[in-house]
């Protein structure tokens, strides 16, 4: 009721997320409007531009430094996981949308043929980037919290950190079939240092 409301103060909230090909170093400004019953439409600009920020990381393989694709990973920050727009934009970037605290609904985004990850929309802050699947069984899953990162807004184009993956046998563990190498190349070396004495 339109007159109920006078003189009175109304405070809005809104959220704005990002659904364009958009420069994440650059403010964004937004537009709302309100409607109050089938009265005029008032369109609303907030004074403050929002800016937001994103990350760039690229998969490779430890040794070689080839680019790696498939790998999969969720982001973090603190108990909550992000969800991502279900398509990426046409530069490749995932576009965040929402947190949750139930992994299972995090989004996983994935390593494209370049080895390139691109995330975009997240506001200031530090982060953390899970690995949830290899790009092959031939490599050896990241630990949860290995790979940390900052958000800052401005420095999206500069941001960019390598992740990257063992293959297994290359660092053995106990009892892993990798081993049996070290084990054989151990007793020809005895056994040559006892036939040259």
């Amino acid at each position: 009721n339109v007159k109920a409301l006078a003189g009175k103060k109304i405070q809005l909230t809104y959220n704005m997320k990002l659904t364009a090909d958009v420069n994440p170093d650059n403010l964004q400004s937004n537009t709302a409007s309100v409607q109050i019953n089938t009265g005029t439409e008032q369109q609303i600009t907030p004074p403050t531009p929002v800016g937001t920020g994103g990350y760039k990381f690229t998969k490779k393989d430890a040794q070689t430094g080839e680019v790696l694709q498939n790998a999969k990973f969720v982001v973090k920050q603190d108990s909550n996981f992000a969800i991502f727009e279900d398509a990426k934009n046409t530069k490749g970037e995932y576009i965040f949308k929402e947190w949750t605290t139930d992994k299972e609904k995090a989004t996983n985004i994935v390593s494209d043929n370049s080895g390139s990850i691109k995330v975009i929309g997240l506001t200031n802050g530090k982060y953390v980037l899970n690995e949830t699947k290899t790009p092959s069984s031939d490599y050896v899953l990241l630990k949860d919290g290995t790979i940390t990162f900052t958000v800052e807004h401005g420095s999206y184009g500069a941001s960019h950190s390598d992740v990257t993956n063992t293959r297994k046998g290359l660092l053995p563990s106990t009892g892993g079939a990798g081993i049996y190498a070290f084990i054989i190349i151990g007793a020809a070396m005895m056994i040559g240092a006892y036939i040259w004495f």
